[in-house]
């Protein structure tokens, strides 16, 4: 490794670590929020379904289950390891923003071809005031999760062009997965 991609790397290094400092003192006191109404209405709702039905929900996608992504990977896993403590649903939500910052990096920096221009993206969409819930509030999960698929599907996408068209059936495949997958969150 030569001397510029040390730097290279390095720069990057540091670009993560401001970011993500910059996003934990704007958005941090958010870890120490507790349960909303919602949060209790949701935990009872998804208690009551076996994982296997929101799995089918999930699957299914006419079926009517409200929003069975987040009852299958967040509140019911969650209740059945942390009962009613707040602090581990308030940590998964965060780090699945700090996941989509880096899918949102991922995506503009495959668009672009710029790792300056992708940053720079990803530090002004690393905090916003007016999004306040999403630091805040449990019930927002869906919103994060569906950031998560969509975006993963975006960067997915956009990587997979950088090849060519995508006309191989496992990358269309994986493509469609997760966008469909983010409509139902």
């Amino acid at each position: 490794m030569d001397l510029k991609q040390l730097g290279t790397r390095f720069g990057g290094l540091i670009a993560v670590l401001l970011i993500t400092a910059y996003f934990l003192a704007l958005a941090g006191q958010g870890l120490s929020a507790g349960f909303t109404t919602d949060d209790v209405e949701n935990l009872t709702t998804y208690w009551n379904q076996s994982p296997a039905a929101l799995l089918k929900a999930v699957v299914f996608y006419f079926s009517p289950s409200y929003r069975p992504l987040g009852g299958l990977f967040f509140y019911r896993p969650l209740f059945a390891f942390a009962g009613f403590h707040p602090l581990p649903y308030r940590l998964l939500c965060f780090a699945l923003l700090l996941v989509n910052l880096g899918l949102l990096y991922l995506a503009i920096r495959s668009v672009t071809a710029s790792s300056e221009i992708a940053a720079l993206t990803t530090l002004i969409g690393a905090f916003h005031p007016r999004l306040v819930d999403l630091y805040w509030k449990n019930g927002t999960v869906y919103d994060i999760l569906c950031f998560t698929f969509y975006f993963g599907a975006l960067a997915y996408y956009a990587r997979a062009r950088l090849t060519g068209p995508i006309v191989d059936l496992r990358k269309m495949a994986v493509f469609l997965g997760l966008l469909c997958t983010s409509f139902r969150c």
